[in-house]
């Protein structure tokens, strides 16, 4: 009797032990591994001139027949094609009369993540590999800039330095590093967040983090979820020692906010942006509009992900689009299974018709008010998360024109306003003489045509060609 309680007693032990290493520990030991390699385009040795295009730098009306000329990763100039000859030696591209933009930006992805938090541990999809697939359908989609947010610990640290030391292609990476976050809150979980108390010493935690190469901060203001429950948030006091803490060290701080309560929270602690900020009930006050105003606030909606969520758990089928399978990838099958999950839960259901009839209303009223008071907005996609795949910009613009934008403008959510929001204005988001060559080219005009984003034949970064669309021109040299 002795030995069978004894059994039991050690089973009970190991499979308590079994289930902190599944949810701790075990991920990072066995989704670790190294950053596939990537075979790196090479920089053509002599002078870049892309020829038969349309240039929209983000500043100036479009000019059509125009050149560009490239020389050692930066923009030397551009102009009529008459004005522009062809250098000895250049490697001479056809662009076949598309368009080249600034390299886009998308403000707020979770590379580590593909859809759903619950994919973790899969053995079938190593971490590593999927942070260098995730980064490279981001780069494939035109993004040549990100801001990372949280997703598995500091795993988008490792992913920057690689990309940064060109062992694998991606955009160049600003990382949140963990979400600063309380037990059961917003990414509330030690593999996902750093779990902060009142007794938690903040200057250490960010000088640590800054000290790390972190770029930015995120957090979650008080406010509710899906289903209309309030979230476990940090209290306003930490809130505002964490802002002023991060601007201390030249950190801006992000703010996870869907209701104007959490807005108005956000804003009067000083918060950078407000991340998803337009999607739930209710419109802000004059008020509110003017202080984010007068505080330069940016908003960041991410509204392709919500009515994406919306038109799958309408109808799960929709997942079937070859686009989303190859976009999803290895972990397709577990997000189409926790789709029909929730297509079957009824909290699910009425969240949904809830989110449908804001979209619809308030959402639109409100982007259209951040307009009318020169909100900043930038884009992001909230790519990894609630079934949203990777490399999907061009959707969360063409809703941006859906909801009242003129394509100029939604173009510069993605350029300009988001190199503004990131402190990269200077270099990056438009295109101009003696700064780097990030553009892309796309088939089409945008202004006519905003779906011509999603038609990507080239993408360059720092001067070199990431992205050539087979069959597009290879170019030569003369």
């Amino acid at each position: 009797m002795l030995l069978i309680l004894f059994l039991i007693a050690l089973t009970s032990l190991i499979l308590i032990a079994g289930w902190f290493l599944y949810r701790r520990w075990l991920p990072s030991l066995f989704l670790g591994g190294e950053f596939p390699r990537a075979r790196i385009l090479p920089r053509p040795p002599g002078p870049i001139l892309l020829d038969n295009v349309t240039v929209l730098d983000g500043q100036n009306p479009p000019l059509y027949g125009a050149r560009l000329l490239i020389e050692g990763g930066d923009l030397i100039g551009y102009g009529p094609k008459d004005d522009v000859p062809v250098p000895d030696g250049a490697h001479v591209i056809d662009g076949q009369g598309g368009t080249v933009l600034p390299g886009l930006f998308d403000c707020h992805v979770h590379l580590a993540l593909n859809g759903l938090l619950e994919t973790y541990p899969d053995l079938r999809d190593r971490l590593k590999r999927r942070l260098a697939r995730n980064a490279w359908l981001t780069l494939r989609s035109g993004v040549t800039t990100v801001r990372n947010m949280p997703g598995y610990g500091y795993s988008g640290l490792d992913l920057e330095r690689v990309i940064r030391e060109q062992r694998l292609r991606g955009p160049r990476l600003l990382n949140a590093g963990p979400a600063l976050t309380m037990r059961g809150g917003y990414f509330g979980h030690p593999a996902h967040g750093l779990l902060l108390s009142s007794h938690t010493n903040l200057e250490e935690i960010i000088a640590q983090l800054a000290g790390q190469g972190v770029r930015f901060l995120k957090t979650i203001a008080p406010g509710e979820d899906l289903f209309g429950q309030v979230l476990p948030a940090l209290p306003p006091p930490l809130l505002q020692t964490l802002v002023q803490t991060a601007h201390r060290h030249g950190l801006p701080v992000a703010f996870h906010t869907h209701q104007p309560e959490g807005v108005q929270i956000a804003l009067n602690l000083g918060g950078d942006s407000l991340e998803h900020a337009l999607t739930w009930p209710g419109t802000l006050g004059d008020a509110t509009w003017e202080q984010m105003a007068r505080q330069g606030t940016t908003l960041v909606p991410t509204l392709y992900a919500y009515r994406h969520l919306i038109e799958v758990l309408r109808d799960p089928s929709r997942l079937d689009d070859p686009l989303l399978v190859r976009l999803f990838g290895p972990s397709f099958a577990a997000v189409r299974r926790q789709a029909l999950r929730w297509q079957r839960d009824h909290r699910y259901q009425e969240a949904v018709r809830r989110l449908a009839e804001h979209l619809e209303t308030t959402t639109r009223l409100n982007l259209q008010t951040a307009r009318t008071y020169g909100i900043r907005i930038a884009a992001g996609t909230n790519g990894g998360m609630m079934l949203m795949p990777h490399g999907m910009i061009a959707r969360e613009l063409a809703t941006y024109v859906e909801y009242g934008l003129s394509p100029y403008e939604a173009i510069q959510t993605a350029t300009r306003n988001a190199a503004e929001l990131c402190g990269l204005a200077d270099r990056l988001g438009t295109l101009a003489p003696a700064r780097p060559a990030d553009l892309i080219i796309v088939a089409g005009d945008p202004l006519h045509d905003i779906t011509a984003l999603e038609r990507v034949t080239l993408v360059m970064k720092n001067g070199i060609i990431e992205y050539q669309k087979a069959g597009k021109a290879p170019g030569g040299s003369r």
